[in-house]
Formats: C-alpha cells, sequence, structure tokens
C-alpha cells in the first residue's frame, strides 16, 4: 500500500444483526434484551451461531416493580429461531453474591443442601437450598448453633417440601414458583419444631438433565 493511504473504513456492525431475546411467558416482561450475530448465508449456519448461547437476567429486570428481587438470576439458553426472534428456554438460577453472602452470619449454623426433581415436562432439576439457623424469642445466648443431628432432620424436611413442590409441575410453572417465598417459607414453618431457621433461599437451579425434542410436551 502506498504511503499517504488510509485504509478504507469498515462499518463492522454493517455485517452484524441483531435479534431479540424471548424468555418464557413465566415473566411480565418476556423482551429480555437483544444478541448479536454475524450475517449468515443459511438458517443452519444462522442456527449454528445462535442456539445454545446463554445468558441471564435478574428477576427485576424482567418484572417491573420488583426491584427488591433482583437478587434472583435467571438462566436462559437459545432453543430455537423464528425470523429476528430468538427464543429461550430455562437454563437454571442463581442468586447473587452479594445475597449469598449476607445470608452467612456468625454464631448461627448454615444449613445447605439440595435434591434432585424431575418436572412434568421431563427435565431434572437440581434444586440448592440454603438458611441459617434462627436465635429463639428471649434467647440471651449469642450462639445459636445446631446439632448435626438436627440439621439432618431439617434436611429431610427440605427434600419432602422441594419434592412436593416441583415434581409435578411443567418447567414454565417451576419458574413462577422461583421468584416468590412460597417454598422457603413452608421450610421455616416445618423445621420449626426441630430447629428455627430465617434467610431460607433456594440459592441455586441447575438443570441436569433435558428430554429429547421429541419428548418435550407442549
Amino acid at each position: 500500500m502506498k504511503k499517504g493511504l488510509k485504509k478504507k473504513a469498515v462499518d463492522t456492525f454493517a455485517k452484524k444483526e441483531w435479534y431479540t431475546l424471548k424468555v418464557p411467558g413465566a415473566f411480565i416482561k418476556t423482551d429480555a434484551g437483544k444478541t448479536l450475530v454475524n450475517k449468515q448465508s443459511s438458517k443452519a449456519l444462522l442456527d449454528r451461531a445462535l442456539l445454545g448461547r446463554n445468558f441471564e437476567a435478574c428477576q427485576g429486570d424482567l418484572n417491573p416493580n420488583d426491584e427488591t428481587n433482583s437478587f434472583r438470576k435467571f438462566k436462559f439458553v437459545i432453543s430455537q429461531v423464528d425470523g429476528s426472534v430468538a427464543k429461550t428456554e430455562f437454563n437454571g438460577m442463581d442468586l447473587t453474591k452479594d445475597k449469598k453472602k449476607g445470608i452467612i452470619r456468625k454464631w448461627h449454623t448454615l444449613v445447605k443442601t439440595y435434591q434432585d426433581v424431575l418436572t412434568k415436562d421431563g427435565y431434572t432439576l437440581r434444586i440448592f437450598v440454603m438458611g441459617i439457623t434462627k436465635r429463639e424469642l428471649g434467647q440471651t445466648k449469642k450462639t445459636c448453633y445446631a446439632k448435626r443431628a438436627n440439621v439432618k432432620r431439617v434436611r429431610k424436611v427440605i427434600f419432602n417440601i422441594i419434592e412436593n413442590h416441583f415434581s409435578d409441575l411443567d418447567l414454565l410453572k417451576v419458574m413462577d414458583i422461583l421468584q416468590g417465598n412460597k417454598v422457603t417459607q413452608e421450610i421455616e414453618k416445618k423445621s420449626l419444631s426441630i430447629v428455627p431457621l430465617e434467610n431460607v433461599f433456594i440459592s441455586k437451579v441447575k438443570v441436569v438433565g433435558k428430554p429429547k425434542k421429541e419428548e418435550v410436551i407442549n
């Protein structure tokens, strides 16, 4: 190239396309943003570029006026491309690091466990629960540790509640329940006779098994 000649400016975005990220209907807002991809010459190449792409969105963004629950991060994976829309499916849930750190307290016993459940539409979910022991009313003692035997009993209570709440539901209903506190409130209530708990949260959900495409029930 001759001296003094400048390279022709190239608009890199001219070779790219935007696709709207559409999340399942368990949320008030189903448009979760956009994703960028290089223009492709065929549908097969486009699918290869987009399918399986992961992203996450906090509950407060998906449900306007629900900022108090922004500590929940829902994970999604692109499963289908329809025109300029990238449709997604649930791929897990997690709490922010700050929220998890805020649950743990000094002089309390941390109770953690998980349970695998099979949903009505064939997904295997690994649901993690965490919480801490609670000081009893009028307690003057600084610590409120739980005995190992009582922690085991509480875990059994959690197993049963998780199984009862999630095993007969489809994935859409699971996402709906994960947005609230019904399950964790029941855990606190039913563990009260064993050891009082507080700050109980479903801390993480992993999708560890999916049905084959032809097995998915719409």
